[in-house]
Parts: structure tokens; sequence; C-alpha cells
């Protein structure tokens, strides 16, 4: 069937010398694309990808202690501000004291 369909097919006709320069293009193509595939280290295609993942995830343990860090000190700054409070608190209180020690 296909030698007749051959037979049938004008080999000097335009549509075969399309469909032939089409087949010239495709395998053009494909050699390009082989070519590139041999240039390209998938192993390390797939290393780099791995360490992406890796370094992604130490980025969002970082935030996570970022977030902890700020935490911290806004408890500090807190703390700071309470010890100012006493130390005023002291030092009324040690007036307080001159001036009870005086009346006496």
């Amino acid at each position: 069937q296909i030698k007749a369909l051959e037979a049938k097919v004008d080999p000097s006709s335009e549509e075969a010398k399309e469909h032939e320069a089409t087949l010239a293009k495709l395998a053009e193509k494909e050699a390009q694309v082989k070519a590139l595939e041999a240039q390209v280290d998938f192993s390390k295609l797939s290393s780099a990808s791995e360490q992406a993942k890796e370094y992604e995830a130490t980025l969002s343990k970082l935030a996570e202690k970022e977030v902890q860090v700020k935490s911290l000190e806004a408890k500090v700054d807190s703390a700071a501000e309470k010890a100012k409070e006493h130390e005023v608190a002291l030092s009324k209180l040690a007036e307080k004291e001159a001036q009870i020690k005086a009346l006496e």
C-alpha cells in the first residue's frame, strides 16, 4: 500500500517539496534539541533545586527567629521602662524618707 501511495505522489510536486522541507526542518530542530540536552547536566539542576529548597527552608526559619527576636526586644524595652518607673518611685521614696527624718 505504501509503495502504491508513493507511486501516486509526484516527488517533483510542490506538496512533496514542502513536505520534504518540513521534514528537514524537523530533523534540524531535533538535532538542536539533542545538542542542548547534551550540554545540560540534569544532575546539577536537581542538586540546585534541592539547594534552593534548603535555602527557602533556612529563610523561613530565619524569619521565625526574627519574629522571636522582635518579641524579646519588646519585652526588654518593656522591662527597661518598668525599671525606670521603679527608679523614679525609689527616688521619690528616698525623698519622702529624707523629709520624714528631717521632721523627726
